[in-house]
């Protein structure tokens, strides 16, 4: 079993993230962070498309790395 959440860098998303870790180390389960966009993305060009595509993924990275610092016991990926 994987535990999905459903991550938009938002406070709230912020404050959930912290129990969805908790419970995945705690039952040793992967934690899969994702990420999803509006209709409207589509309607950028590919180029804008793109950049933000690149820095979303950053900063998942950047977040799971935290995460995973933060608890041996965590598989945490986005």
């Amino acid at each position: 079993m994987t535990i999905v959440y459903s991550f938009d860098f938002s406070d709230a998303a912020y404050e959930g993230l912290n129990a969805a870790a908790g419970i995945a180390a705690r039952l040793e389960r992967p934690l899969v962070l994702a990420y999803a966009v509006g209709p409207g993305v589509r309607t950028l060009g590919p180029e804008l498309r793109k950049k933000l595509e690149e820095g979303t993924r950053a900063r998942l990275e950047s977040l799971t790395a935290e995460l995973k610092s933060g608890d041996p016991r965590l598989k945490v990926g986005a």
